[in-house]
């Protein structure tokens, strides 16, 4: 396996997001976007992406959190509302980002996987994350 000194994990599906909290793994499939790359054991966690699509019903805002674990229940950031930027010829298209900012070290036994909550504040939409990192 080659060796990154950068790159992103990304969701091996779509999220479909409304206004109560769901999740997805983010653990470097390659079924999204061929250039995902497994998350590292010890990384710096710099930004989450969201590449938005299917908007609909006034959604205009993503309230988002990466946790430790498939329930949500052991985040390790913050909660962070952002507004979806919608896309220039097509309204049901957007996007959304957030500095994260986290010097990460998988807790023993951690299998490389972490998970982006995330719901909106109105309506519904599809989010492809990606978790961007790079070696500390």
């Amino acid at each position: 396996m080659a060796s990154y000194d950068r790159g992103f994990t990304s969701a091996a599906a779509k999220l479909s997001v409304t206004s109560s909290y769901a999740g997805v793994a983010v653990l470097g499939s390659t079924a999204l976007d061929a250039s995902a790359q497994p998350l590292p054991a010890a990384c710096y966690l710099a930004w989450l992406h969201g590449e938005i699509d299917t908007i609909a019903s006034s959604a205009t805002e993503i309230t988002w959190y990466i946790a430790l674990d498939s329930a949500g229940d052991r985040p390790i950031t913050s909660e962070a509302t952002v507004t979806i930027v919608a896309g220039a010829t097509d309204a049901t298209d957007g996007g959304v980002s957030t500095t994260i900012g986290l010097d990460y070290l998988a807790p023993a036994g951690a299998a490389g996987t972490l998970y982006v909550f995330a719901k909106t504040n109105t309506g519904t939409c599809s989010l492809t994350p990606r978790l961007h990192w790079r070696r500390s």
